[in-house]
């Protein structure tokens, strides 16, 4: 695989040994050229598999090839796999990230946890709350309630929308269940 990483020479480093680290785990050859200058890059693009032009970048990447997500801010890093996510909730500056028995806070804008997390079955149900589909119970008027009985709020102006987001995800569950039987 070839990947090209644009930014500031300061920023290059950084995102190139986060994306090696990330393939060298998968024990895939990568071959990884950075770029500082947008110019050269755009005449060498067609030669790659893939362009991260941004950190977000760089994580949705290493999300969209493995089940496992990385919060890193300041000089902390969490890594956890996003199946494993039952909700994200938005406090001032910070996101409590919830799992079955345990909770981590990472100082991040919410924006950018949606980013990370856009690669798995996340649902926005509430300005300030980030569902996983796999854990929902039910969906009532003004709640969503998971699997083990946590409730959390659903905006009255989003409602139609998570509806009918949750119902596409649970058509596509059905279909995939209905493949794998068709194949054994």
């Amino acid at each position: 695989m070839k990947i090209a990483v644009y930014g500031k020479k300061d920023e290059l480093n950084r995102r190139e040994k986060k994306l090696r680290k990330y393939f060298s785990t998968l024990n895939e050859d990568v071959q990884i050229d950075t770029y500082v200058e947008l110019g050269l890059l755009t005449k060498h693009m067609l030669q790659y598999d893939s362009v991260c032009l941004t950190e977000e970048a760089v994580d949705l990447m290493i999300g969209a090839y493995g089940n496992e997500v990385t919060f890193e801010w300041g000089k902390k890093i969490r890594t956890c796999n996003v199946k494993d996510i039952y909700y994200a909730e938005a406090d001032l500056k910070n996101v409590h990230i919830w799992f079955e028995n345990a909770e981590i806070v990472v100082h991040l804008p919410f924006g950018r946890v949606e980013k990370i997390l856009a690669v798995g079955d996340f649902i926005k149900v509430h300005r300030s709350y980030l569902v996983n589909c796999q854990y929902i119970h039910n969906i009532d008027e003004h709640l969503v309630t998971m699997k083990d009985g946590r409730t959390v709020p659903l905006s009255k102006y989003r409602s139609e929308e998570v509806r009918k987001q949750y119902t596409e995800y649970i058509s596509k569950r059905r279909e995939e269940f209905d493949i794998g039987d068709k194949e054994e």
